[in-house]
């Protein structure tokens, strides 16, 4: 759950593409959020009439992205500069954008395949100084963030070899919410969730179905780590998030567990789903404006991500 007393978090980083040649562009686009309670007012885009409530986008956020590349004593990653100097070399500051996100070229070297490593340091405006400010005192403090709360440290590997089928993000289809199908996208028209009284317990609160789906092509085939000369299906994960209720799970899965065949022979379904109570004794903390907020991030077993967002209105 992303905290309602207001600690900053960094959900996800995505690399598109998450593995390069040498000399080939790299974008990078980060999932940052805060409580709603402490984040920037919205009409979410006219749905509510120029009625304003909080949303997930941290007020005053700041960031700086830095890209580096792992030496053999490194692992497993660390922050570009930030701790033992004999970890990361060829440190780079990148240009911070819209987003947040950035972009670079991955540098050509001829010791393939390595690691480059992207570092973000975000922070909300609640420290003084902002992300600059943070990386100055972490630099001081052995990579440790002076300000946990409000300044969150996080990096994201990028593979770099040079090969002709390179790994691609997942995408993410669909996500839904409701109580039966057909569920309801989040992000696509007005997705709503029962709005309860303060007296209702666990037992009494009603589940909804929170539900990812991915593409078609989502899952490529990847090198068996068994048997180098073999290949076998990705195994997809996908992560939940919310800023208020109770999720049944933080993870869901694409695993068809009814499936008797050996689990690479098994297709991995198209959706993934976990239950979801909206809040009732404390819908006036999670909740105060009557919307909930919802993240998936959808991850391969080789640093593929991809990440959608959405909201429920209470009815």
């Amino acid at each position: 759950m992303v905290d309602p007393a207001g600690k900053l978090r960094v959900l996800a980083i995505a690399a598109e593409p998450p593995e390069v040649r040498p000399g080939e562009p790299v974008a990078a686009s980060a999932l940052v959020v805060i409580h709603p309670r402490f984040g920037l007012p919205s009409d979410l885009d006219g749905e509510l009439g120029g009625r304003l409530v909080g949303t997930p986008t941290p007020r005053g956020l700041s960031v700086q992205w830095r890209a580096c590349r792992l030496t053999d004593a490194a692992s497993p990653p660390v922050p570009c500069g930030l701790v033992d100097g004999r970890l990361t070399t060829d440190e780079q500051l990148l240009e911070a954008l819209p987003g947040p996100a950035t972009r670079l070229v991955a540098p050509g070297r001829d010791d393939l395949p390595y690691t480059l490593v992207l570092t973000l340091i975000a922070a909300d405006a609640a420290l003084p100084g902002g992300a600059a400010a943070c990386h100055e005192q972490a630099v001081q403090r052995g990579g440790v963030s002076p300000d946990p709360d409000h300044c969150v440290i996080a990096v994201k590997r990028v593979k770099v070899a040079a090969t002709d089928r390179p790994n691609h993000n997942p995408t993410l289809a669909g996500y839904y919410l409701g109580t039966a199908e057909p569920l309801r996208e989040l992000g696509l028209g007005p997705a709503d969730y029962p709005l309860l009284t303060a007296d209702l317990d666990d037992r009494q609160r009603p589940q909804l179905i929170l539900a990812a789906e991915r593409a078609a092509d989502a899952v490529e085939a990847e090198p068996d780590p068994q048997h180098r000369e073999l290949e076998r299906p990705e195994t997809l994960g996908i992560s939940f998030f919310t800023t208020a209720g109770t999720l049944e799970a933080g993870r869901g899965s694409f695993l068809d567990l009814g499936c008797t065949q050996e689990p690479a022979q098994c297709p991995q379904l198209l959706r993934a789903s976990v239950g979801w109570q909206p809040p009732a004794a404390r819908a006036a903390v999670e909740a105060p404006d009557g919307v909930v907020f919802f993240f998936a991030v959808l991850r391969d077993d080789r640093g593929g991500t991809s990440f959608r967002s959405g909201h429920a209105l209470a009815r």
